[in-house]
């Protein structure tokens, strides 16, 4: 499970997702829920995947804060945000 956070934070972070669609399809309800990023230092994130397949993520480093929300789905063993 926690691959698979890492994966969805680190798409949302490469895509620069910073709009939401209209509506999203539901997502795969075992995965939604807070993630947060543990262990790394000066870097605060959060990842919300909701149930209705939408995301929100905040990520902070430094003076560099980034919020981004979109879509999300299951594809095999990894999170695609959208």
């Amino acid at each position: 499970m926690h691959l698979q956070c890492a994966c969805a934070l680190a798409g949302a972070l490469m895509l620069g997702a910073t709009g939401m669609a209209s509506a999203c399809q539901p997502g795969d309800a075992r995965l939604a829920g807070h993630y947060y990023l543990n262990g790394v230092m000066e870097v605060g994130s959060e990842l919300l995947l909701n149930k209705d397949g939408s995301f929100e993520f905040a990520l902070a480093y430094g003076a560099n804060d980034q919020y981004g929300k979109g879509c999300w789905v299951r594809k095999g063993s990894t999170v695609e945000v959208i």
